[in-house]
């Protein structure tokens, strides 16, 4: 996905958005973002493939996300609700080694074939 900023065009993702920001102005976005509220999104999904998502979240996943994926005050992000294109992309990009993660993450990631990676997509999205 692509933007377009003053007529030039950039790359949508946050790593390329924000590589030219201080550490002031990640501060301050983060401090303007952390005053949201989060709100899952309102999306469709299979119901029989988010409870093999499920199993496949509390056999490997839960550990560091828990309640779901739901807690804010794990260290790890909050997966619950949100939009599983962005889930199921980011999984991949983890998994690839496209994104930087801990020895555990990718650990347990790297297990995940993409049927599994769209199913707990999925299974984030339905709660």
């Amino acid at each position: 996905m692509t933007y377009e900023v003053d007529g030039a065009e950039g790359s949508s993702d946050m790593t390329s958005v924000v590589e030219g920001l201080t550490e002031q102005e990640v501060e301050e976005l983060a401090a303007y973002y952390s005053a949201f509220d989060f709100v899952s999104a309102n999306q469709d999904f299979d119901a029989n493939m988010a409870k093999l998502g499920e199993e496949i979240h509390i056999k490997q996943c839960d550990s560091c996300h828990s309640k779901g994926g739901s807690d804010p005050d794990d260290e790890a992000s909050i997966l619950a609700g949100q939009h599983k294109e962005y889930i199921l992309n980011s999984l991949k990009e983890y998994r690839d080694g496209l994104r930087p993660s801990d020895k555990k993450m990718l650990r347990e990631i790297r297990k995940l074939n993409d049927d599994q990676l769209i199913s707990l997509s999925e299974y984030y999205a339905s709660l």
